[in-house]
């Protein structure tokens, strides 16, 4: 988990530095659109072809390229890595929490079996106690100090 904290703030970083550059292309676009209102201009940014440059502005513009390349291929790494990190260790946390789940589900279903035949049972049992009562088969448990009236009372 300490590692978890450190790849975070890296990738917030990264993720940092993604957004700069994304919200510098619209200004870049929009420093270049107002450039190209007349065909002229638009005619001279597209005429330059590779063969109009020399053999140093080409190997110049090909390393910035490849360099471009090797920094979005390294973030795209990067980036891959730390997501599958996350997600590697969030299934695994996942699949114990799961396993937990179940097994907590398993014992809930078997204490409300238990309960219901217990309720079953009390249920039969008060059935049968106030068929009793009700035959005088049984009598109530009358306190040694209660007087004839309070047990009629209590039994009708």
């Amino acid at each position: 988990l300490p590692k978890l904290e450190e790849e975070r703030t890296a990738l917030l970083a990264i993720i940092n530095k993604i957004k700069k550059h994304v919200s510098k292309e619209a200004e870049i676009y929009k420093s270049f659109k107002g450039k190209l209102d007349t065909d002229e201009a638009k005619k001279e940014m597209t005429e330059l072809s590779p063969a109009d440059l020399s053999v140093a502005e080409r190997n110049k513009k090909s390393k910035a390229i490849f360099s471009i390349n090797l920094i979005q291929n390294e973030l795209t790494r990067e980036l891959d890595a730390s997501i599958l990190a996350n997600l590697k260790s969030r299934t695994s946390e996942l699949a114990g929490v799961t396993a937990q789940l179940e097994k907590n589900v398993a014992h809930l279903q078997s204490v409300t079996q238990k309960l219901n035949k217990a309720t079953q049972c009390i249920g039969r049992l008060t059935n049968l106690m106030a068929t009793c009562l009700s035959k005088g088969w049984i009598k109530p448990i009358t306190p040694k100090t209660s007087t004839a009236e309070t047990v009629k009372a209590a039994v009708n």
